[in-house]
């Protein structure tokens, strides 16, 4: 007789039971039970791969399942590629008449594009309230509606859309006006912030729109914590006999921190790809680091959708502060960065600074952004050797590197934002530097500088050597970590305006020693425009506080 299957972590998607291990998913937010019996209106916001959908499949099948009410789910995310008002408020009512059609309750589905013809509908700003009234009158039971991915419609469609549901609350214990119980607004974003920024939109300031009070409660799902992460993997465990030991735990708390999707494919990753479904081996911490290292390399697909809000100007203000190390413009707004942090690329460090969400996107931001300038760097880099098999010639790496900046950054530097090129092998400086300045956005320009030698080293070392990045939240710079043979080295990276050399070596002889090295490097690019390239390019070795220090600049 076969086994029945084992269940699986789930990396992507939402979680089917009969499939997948899961954490009691109702209990993540019990603050919704009360807002549907005190007919509130509520938004429910948590970051990318966070388990909305799940929970929201969950808790909709739990009201219709329950009989007190009806439920309905109705996803938006669609409407990310519409721009119009109209088209957007007509495909929201296409939409629900979709997710009535998949309902599983016989008198929702029933009354599936049965409204389509009603006198109201032909008035666009009125179609969504039409819909939803007469099919709250049709209904013997209260209906609440999940309005999920809210935060995509257009702001003028949203404003609009908002709009409707406002007024139509306002008016729903009249006769002949019934509505919704309880709605909610579910999305990355709090679809209140979303609101604000529509009504300040320049080309749309001018229409007046209600001031949308109607929302009671703003609720949202909290990263699981280190004891459910073991809750979880437990569940493995009992039906596979697989052991997690602490190691494991505490290594999968700290590349994910406690983020749903991370979790899940961290625990994926060692079972399925490190460990090749051999339950009797037991995971420990450093299969867990392996599984990490692998999902790093691979750019850990779910994260695509995050990655590619970097394109968004104001997320590339916020995050090139970020990837640098220094202190927040004053022109970036607190909003922005609560913009990032609801996306779920950054989270509130110590003393209200911000770092990424957690070190697998840590890792996986800088490699993204220098992955085509790796490709296109000159070849022959990654032909010349740069170790003897023990150690890496690490002053020769960052000579080689002050030559090649020489060359190319006087060109590069003044270059236009875009600038397309599909030259490679043959190319001069001048077109080498188009190439590198099309592939790093001149928006970020701060941490340009560090991401250009980041891709030179990765280059030049290949998959011969790990690299990884430590930022510094706010102190002017960030670490490039190489680790060859088992032997550590750090390489702090810096944009200097203005001379502060002794502080920053105090800094950087104390983090070596902490972590018991007795030498380090430290790479500091000179923005001063009154000296020549010729006139920057120096190198120095200092013995600073007992710890050997490798000074370049150029």
């Amino acid at each position: 007789m076969s086994q029945p299957a084992i269940k699986t972590f789930n990396p992507t998607g939402p979680c089917n039971p009969n499939t997948r291990y899961m954490l009691p998913v109702l209990a993540r937010q019990t603050g919704v039970d009360s807002a549907i019996e005190e007919k509130n209106y509520f938004v429910l916001h948590a970051p990318q791969r966070s388990g909305k959908t799940t929970f929201l499949n969950f808790l909709t099948n739990k009201i219709n399942s329950e009989g007190n009410y009806y439920a309905l789910m109705c996803s938006l995310a669609s409407l990310k590629i519409v721009s119009d008002k109209d088209e957007t408020l007509t495909k929201i009512v296409s939409l629900i008449n979709k997710s009535m059609a998949k309902s599983k309750v016989k008198q929702i589905k029933d009354k599936a594009n049965t409204y389509n013809s009603l006198p109201q509908m032909a008035d666009t700003n009125q179609k969504v309230r039409a819909l939803l009234n007469q099919l709250c009158e049709d209904l013997d039971k209260d209906l609440i509606v999940f309005f999920e991915e809210a935060d995509y419609p257009c702001w003028i469609g949203l404003l609009t859309f908002m709009a409707q549901i406002q007024e139509a609350y306002l008016i729903r214990e009249r006769p002949g006006h019934k509505f919704p119980r309880a709605m909610a607004f579910v999305g990355c974003r709090d679809i209140m912030a979303c609101l604000f920024e529509a009504q300040s939109d320049t080309k749309i300031s001018k229409i007046k729109f209600p001031p949308f009070n109607i929302i009671k409660k703003t609720l949202t799902l909290d990263n699981f914590t280190k004891p459910e992460i073991k809750t979880l993997c437990q569940q493995h465990t009992t039906a596979s006999g697989q052991i997690f030991l602490d190691s494991a735990i505490e290594r999968i708390w700290h590349w994910s921190a406690g983020q749903p999707g991370s979790v899940n494919a961290l625990a994926n990753e060692t079972v399925v790809k490190i460990l090749n479904k051999d339950y009797s081996a037991t995971i420990t911490g450093e299969q867990v680091d392996q599984a990490a290292e692998s999902l790093i390399k691979q750019r850990y697909a779910p994260f695509d959708s995050i990655l590619k809000r970097l394109k968004e100007p104001r997320v590339h203000m916020v995050m090139d502060s970020v990837i640098a190390g220094i202190p927040f413009k004053e022109f970036i707004e607190m909003d922005n960065r609560e913009y990032c942090q609801a996306l779920g690329l950054l989270v509130p460090g110590e003393s209200g600074k911000n770092r990424p969400a957690n070190p697998l996107l840590q890792q996986v931001i800088p490699l993204v952004l220098t992955d085509k300038l790796v490709d296109r760097m000159p070849f022959y880099l990654a032909n010349t050797a740069w170790n003897d098999g023990k150690i890496f010639f690490v002053n020769e790496i960052l000579q080689s590197f002050q030559d090649f900046w020489k060359n190319n950054s006087k060109s590069f530097l003044k270059l236009p934002k875009q600038v397309d090129s599909d030259l490679f092998e043959n190319y001069s400086d001048e077109e080498m530097a188009s190439i590198i300045r099309s592939v790093v956005d001149s928006l970020f320009d701060e941490a340009f500088y560090s991401l250009t030698l980041l891709a030179y080293l990765r280059k030049l070392l290949d998959s011969s050597a790990l690299i990884r990045l430590q930022y510094a939240e706010d102190r002017g710079s960030m670490d490039i970590v190489i680790t060859y043979q088992e032997r550590v080295y750090t390489l702090r990276v810096s944009i200097r305006r203005r001379v502060e050399a002794e502080n920053d070596l105090d800094q950087l002889a104390a983090d070596l020693s902490a972590n018991g090295q007795k030498e380090g490097w430290f790479f500091v690019f000179d923005s001063d425009k009154n000296k020549t390239m010729d006139e920057k390019i120096f190198s120095a070795v200092l013995d600073h506080k007992n710890v050997i220090i490798n000074i370049f600049v150029c």
